[in-house]
């Protein structure tokens, strides 16, 4: 999406993600205070289906298949509910590397003419502080960023307590892959205040919480956070 045009959409919140896959419709409905535990259910063929719209069609659809690839290589899910929850992952990432990339654009965007070399991030921020309408492009991108951040991290979150639980009950234990170096260059490309950092790092301490009390059922997110794996990003441009 162009990043002129954000200025005429607004963020969702509150939906779950598997219903923003394949029934859109259905997530326009809803409001903003919908919970995660709302009783809606889809099929992994439906999830599949739909996830095939994440690949924009100026994006690399290979790209795409080796992030998943990737995730289902590292996670070795086992079981229908693990399958859809990876395919989640797969779909949230790429979504999150895509906002990264508009934020990044936005950023160029701003500016100032032949001092791109003298203007770091920090600086730009600060000046689109100061203009009431760059202050609310800014504000938009951030929430989107930030938003599309912990759709990924709770995807996330929630594999990894399903698959916890299996290992729990005596299963194969799941395989997981080192994710420090992929959450550190999502941080450098970030270019988030030290607030907005730390309004993060809470909503990922709440989200994880959240997941850690909810009962084990079809295991479905919305948009609340937490981690992935090492090579999820290498692919998602």
């Amino acid at each position: 999406m162009p990043v002129q045009q954000l200025t005429n959409t607004k963020p969702r919140t509150g939906v779950p993600i598997h219903t923003t896959l394949w029934d859109n419709h259905v997530a326009r409905r809803r409001t903003r205070n919908t919970r995660l535990k709302d009783d809606i259910m889809a099929s992994p063929e439906q999830i599949t289906e739909e996830g095939k719209q994440t690949v924009l069609p100026w994006e690399s659809k290979e790209a795409f298949e080796a992030l998943h690839d990737s995730l289902v290589e590292g996670y070795n899910p086992q079981g229908e509910q693990e399958l859809v929850l990876t395919h989640l992952v797969a779909v949230t990432s790429w979504r999150y590397q895509r906002l990264l990339g508009i934020e990044a654009a936005f950023m160029a965007s701003v500016a100032p003419a032949g001092t791109e070399h003298l203007a770091g991030p920090e600086q730009i921020v600060f000046d689109l502080f100061l203009d009431p309408v760059g202050q609310k492009r800014l504000g938009l991108v951030l929430r989107y960023v930030a938003n599309a951040s912990r759709e990924w991290r709770y995807a996330l979150a929630e594999l990894r307590k399903v698959q916890k639980q299996r290992q729990s009950s005596g299963a194969t234990p799941p395989v997981y892959i080192d994710e420090s170096e992929c959450e550190t260059n999502a941080v450098q490309t970030s270019y988030l205040s030290r607030t907005q950092r730390r309004a993060n790092e809470r909503a990922e301490r709440k989200a994880e919480r959240r997941a850690g009390r909810k009962t084990t059922g079809i295991g479905f997110v919305s948009q609340s956070q937490p981690g992935t794996s090492k090579n999820q990003f290498d692919h998602a441009a």
